[in-house]
Parts: structure tokens; sequence; C-alpha cells
């Protein structure tokens, strides 16, 4: 089947990880539906909760990850007016900025907000952002992994442990929604679906030192392998939404870990659903 565009938005089907119901609407467009009819009052339950948790802990409540936008501000704005916490908001330096964005958050930071504007290591995310390009597509990568790994570092180094980002554009705009109703994520969904399971190459491609690295990509550095069946079951629907065949290698690329790590934490459950999706390819 060729390209073809959403009935609803218009959205293409090259998108990664995008999908589609039996009316040609996107899973953003279906997204949209749902929260239309959606019970919010576990959710709200839910972040009542982690504000009491960690409201009053230290200097600030939470780290916000703005960049003057509509919905890092937003999400500000209602943390600070509507649950009083005391938000130290951070902001990476994109390698162009525009005089409106420029504008935009200026405002943003003179109507009240603390506020830290991160500059990051420009030879390492040229590195990062060729390779990403020449053979992804992505021309912005060494961008996208820093402002995601900012906020981690100053999260550790601020001692805050409560980090708030704005709309999740996997889901919000037609990627994967395999983590729709799970408000909370770590780095393994972060390498996986925003850097599209890649990351692990790009780094080690790159031929950066470890210290031009971390000067970039702080906190996703190293192997992580603490996770459970539902961080392979999201490596899994990744790659499904992909059009990749979903195998051991390719599951340990994801969750940078071992084949043998994956072997061992792979349940009868996860190899009867990887064995279906790779019959629906």
């Amino acid at each position: 089947m060729g390209t073809f565009w959403c009935k609803n938005c218009l959205n293409m089907s090259t998108r990664p990880r995008i999908s589609f119901d039996e009316r040609g609407w996107c899973n953003a467009c279906q997204w949209m539906e749902e929260k239309k009819v959606l019970n919010w009052k576990p959710r709200q339950l839910e972040l009542d909760n982690l504000i009491n948790k960690h409201k009053g802990k230290g200097d600030f409540d939470c780290i916000v990850a703005v960049s003057g936008g509509k919905d890092g501000s937003y999400v500000a704005h209602n943390l600070k007016t509507k649950y009083g916490l005391n938000p130290l908001c951070l902001t990476v330096r994109p390698p162009l900025s525009l005089d409106l964005g420029d504008q935009n958050l200026n405002s943003f930071v003179e109507s009240g907000f603390q506020h830290l504007h991160i500059s990051v290591n420009q030879k390492s995310m040229q590195i990062l952002d060729k390779i990403g390009f020449l053979e992804f597509g992505q021309g912005y990568y060494g961008w996208l992994i820093s402002i995601h790994t900012a906020v981690l570092r100053m999260a550790k180094k601020f001692d805050i442990n409560l980090v708030f980002y704005s709309e999740d554009g996997e889901i919000e705009y037609g990627g994967g929604t395999s983590r729709k109703n799970i408000p909370t994520y770590g780095t393994e969904y972060m390498k996986s679906a925003y850097l599209n399971a890649t990351y692990n190459h790009v780094i080690k491609s790159s031929g950066l030192t470890k210290e031009e690295k971390l000067k970039i990509v702080g906190e996703l550095i190293g192997r992580n392998k603490k996770f459970n069946k539902v961080d392979i079951y999201d490596i899994m629907l990744i790659l499904h939404h992909g059009g990749w065949k979903i195998t051991i290698q390719r599951l340990a690329n994801g969750l940078d870990c071992t084949p043998r790590t994956v072997h061992r934490n792979m349940c009868d459950e996860l190899k009867k659903e990887k064995e279906l999706l790779n019959k629906q390819l």
C-alpha cells in the first residue's frame, strides 16, 4: 500500500508508528475522541498524590521542561497557580533560535518563573546530527538527545525528584499509543519512541569520548538492565508499528542490553505476543 492520509486530519501514513482504524482515521484522531469521554478522576487523583508527595521537599518542588510554546508554559502556569508549586523551568538552547520563539520564552520567564537556559556542546551535537541525518533522516538528532537528557541531569544535580514534560507528541500527533494510559515514563521510552530505537547505534558511531558524550547526552549513557515485561512489550509495539519484524536482537538494541538478558525476561505471554505481531506484518 502506498502513502495515504488520515481522512480526518490529513496525518500521513509515513509517520513512524502511526496506525489507522477502519474509517481511515489515524490513532491521534482516535485518541482525541477517547479523551472526550475519558474518566479523568483517577488521573487527577494520581496527580494530586504525586504533588502531595513531593511538595515542599526543597527549594524547588519540581522541574518543568519549557521552550516558550503553549504546552510547557501551560503546565508550568497550572503547577504554580493551581497547585501552589515552585517549579524550576529548563530550556535547552536550540542550534538556531527564532526571534518569535525567543520573545515567547522571555515573556514566559518574565511572568514570574525561575528559569535556567542550557547551552550544550555544539561540536558534539553536530556530530550526532550528521549521523542521524545521513542514516535515519533526522537532522536534529543531537538536539533531540540533549532536550531529553539535560532535564534529567539538572534534576539529579538539584536533587529534584518530580519532573513534568508537556504534551507527549508520540501520542498526541500519531505515533505509538501503547502508553496513552500511563502518565509516567523513563529513559527507555525516550530512547525507543522519540529517538526511534536508533539511540545506541548513533552514540556508538559518533566516535565521541565519554566526557564529550556526557556534555550532551547525560544520564542516558550506559546500560539499563532493570526493566520489566511492560518495557519489553513497549519495544515490541514500537518495532511492529514501524513495520519491523520483532527479533531478540532488535529488542536488545531497544532496551540497551544483551540478547541473553532479553531471553531471560521473555515470559510465555510475551513470546506469544511476539509471534502474533510478527504474523500481522
